[in-house]
């Protein structure tokens, strides 16, 4: 007997042979839901719990699971994101990442995995006290718990719709997070050359800036103890099959989706760490618990 299982994935060529059907699950039929842009999924499953199987950002998954959203990981990461090339300045504003102490930083929620990797880059790479920086927020969290607990940061406003390119260009914030600079002159990366800046993160670090894994719906976990592991399989069959067409990624940070914890182990211990600095998690958890299925 198959059993049929709502499914949200990205389109990435990996995640697309499962969804094609080139790769199959023994057992079960993944029927796919499509959610563009996926970050809406996220919301969709933290909040009402509205499929068996999920991709998610790693930090909006530590989030669910601090406040006990009964999802559980398998150790399956679609997407590789280093975000030296996300950090956007106002120059006229800031000659230095430095100088935004005092100053506003958008970035369009405060727990979206891309913008703790990118606070982490100016605390450890230019010396930035997050603590001295106030952010403008155009939403609210995929997991609305922590947009409800009283003790989240108090520099954190909530400006909802807000165009935060605008507030850039316009100089109300004075650098954006995954924020476009369009055509303004005046706005400018912080690295002219962050494919260079983000080798030299990893050979410091020897860790991935993971981007999102994949989540399942603890009843469904509970009636099929076997899909952990069949999900695990098939996405490996997957990669492989990528790896075969396309060739094995030249340099470790192109590796488009690191499978299993010996992989990732350190990137995710980094990740909870600089989250917990941040505010994001109270506390760190144990990455075994988090997760479930071929390690």
């Amino acid at each position: 007997m198959t059993t049929t299982l709502s499914t949200v994935l990205g389109d990435g060529p990996i995640s697309r042979q499962l969804k094609n059907g080139d790769v199959a699950i023994s057992g079960f039929e993944l029927s796919f839901v499509k959610v563009d842009p996926i970050h809406r999924a996220f919301r969709r499953m933290t909040r009402e719990l509205e499929f068996d199987v999920c991709e998610m950002a790693v930090v909006t998954y530590l989030t669910a699971r601090q406040y006990g959203i009964p999802v559980t990981a398998i150790p399956v990461f679609p997407g590789v994101s280093f975000q030296h090339g996300s950090i956007v300045l106002n120059r006229n504003l800031v000659d230095s990442a430095r100088d935004l102490e005092g100053l506003s930083i958008g970035v369009r929620a405060y727990t979206v995995t891309p913008g703790v990797w990118a606070r982490s880059i100016l605390a450890e790479e230019h010396g930035v006290d997050l603590t001295r920086v106030q952010y403008v927020l155009g939403d609210d969290e995929h997991v609305i718990e922590f947009n409800q607990d009283p003790a989240i940061p108090s520099n954190l406003h909530y400006r909802m719709g807000a165009d935060l390119q605008q507030l850039l260009a316009n100089g109300e914030v004075a650098c954006g997070l995954q924020v476009s600079a369009g055509d303004h002159m005046h706005l400018q990366p912080l690295y002219e050359d962050p494919g260079s800046a983000a080798k030299a993160w990893y050979e410091r670090n020897n860790a991935l800036q993971l981007s999102h894994l994949i989540c399942v719906h603890d009843d469904v976990l509970r009636v099929h103890t076997d899909l952990p592991d069949a999900l695990v399989d098939a996405f490996s069959q997957a990669r492989a099959n990528h790896f075969h067409t396309v060739g094995e990624p030249k340099l470790p940070w192109d590796e488009p989706m690191p499978i299993g914890l010996e992989q990732t182990g350190e990137s995710l211990e980094l990740l909870m760490r600089h989250a917990v600095d941040q505010q994001v998690l109270k506390d760190r958890m144990d990455i075994k618990s988090l997760f479930v299925g071929i390690a």
